[in-house]
């Protein structure tokens, strides 16, 4: 059995995006029971640094200045077993993720520094042959931290169900609640993983496909497309620390490569991207301090991974 969970953005979903996530297994179930040794491991943690390069953006309120803005992620994800019977598996980790945004020529804003910090709980069921139920929470803190109230708290969640119709070809569908798409809401997830060797990958899966090659043993090289937005609860410098939300959207597509290292940890580097984008901070009362969409850039990415 794989364990999988899509991740949330407040976060990685803004920085990672991979489809699934597996603990214990490297190799497929196949129909008919026997399995399949496949030289692509699931994704079981990370630590990775990304950085989007400057672009430029329209200030409604100042239309002759130039802004620009700049984005540096850091992004440390790490879940455990905790606990399995003959059908179920349970698992526990926790998610740290750090974004600083940098802004020039904005009137009142220089830096925005953002948080995530929360706790991955997960569930996997596969009593069912050839297929697999998985529930995600991530209950956790989205905020600047310079004020911490009871807005700042969210419950990010998912469920899919997985069915492997074929020897190569699974269908998945599922849902889920965070705020990848840049806004606190549900929104569907599915389509068709195909395996058509044991070497190569196409998960082709909303809302973050991604085809993965391993030419030889300890290379893997990968092409994906995924949300990058976000949402965090932030607070003015002032005494009274007025509180904003801090709302980004877009989409990063690119490709990359890993090179393994150890038996478990893998060498990451990627770059692409970034597109269709917009940033907007409203306050208290939903009104729009700022909202303009942001000129497509390039972004990269290292870091390592557990498989």
């Amino acid at each position: 059995m794989r364990m999988r969970f899509v991740m949330t953005t407040g976060l990685f979903l803004a920085v990672m995006g991979w489809s699934s996530v597996v603990l214990g297994l490297d190799a497929r179930a196949r129909a008919d029971g026997e399995a399949v040794p496949t030289v692509i491991g699931e994704i079981a943690g990370w630590g990775m640094f990304t950085h989007s390069g400057k672009a430029d953006f329209k200030d409604p309120d100042n239309p002759s200045d130039k802004p620009s803005a700049s984005a540096t992620e850091v992004s440390v994800l790490l879940p455990f077993p905790v606990y399995q019977t003959e059908n179920w598996q349970y698992f526990a980790g926790p998610q740290l993720d750090w974004y600083r945004y940098e802004f020039d020529h904005v009137r009142d804003l220089d830096e925005v520094d953002v948080y995530d910090v929360a706790l991955q709980l997960g569930a996997a069921y596969s009593g069912i042959q050839n297929w697999e139920f998985m529930v995600f929470g991530a209950p956790g803190l989205y905020t600047d931290f310079r004020k911490i109230g009871r807005e700042d708290f969210k419950f990010f969640s998912s469920a899919a169900a997985y069915w492997q119709c074929t020897k190569t070809i699974q269908l998945v569908g599922g849902a889920a609640y965070d705020t990848a798409l840049g806004d606190d809401e549900i929104y569907p997830m599915g389509g068709v993983r195909w395996d058509p060797s044991p070497n190569l990958s196409l998960q082709l899966i909303f809302p973050e496909p991604i085809v993965l090659w391993a030419p030889t043993k300890g290379l893997l090289l990968f092409a994906h497309l995924l949300p990058a937005g976000g949402k965090w609860n932030t607070y003015d410098k002032t005494q009274d620390h007025e509180r904003h939300s801090f709302k980004t959207e877009g989409w990063r597509t690119g490709c990359g490569i890993e090179v393994q290292l150890t038996e478990l940890l893998w060498f990451h580097i990627a770059g692409g991207m970034e597109f269709d984008r917009n940033y907007e901070i409203e306050n208290e009362d939903d009104d729009s301090m700022m909202k303009s969409d942001v000129d497509d850039t390039w972004y990269a990415r290292v870091g390592v991974v557990l498989r």
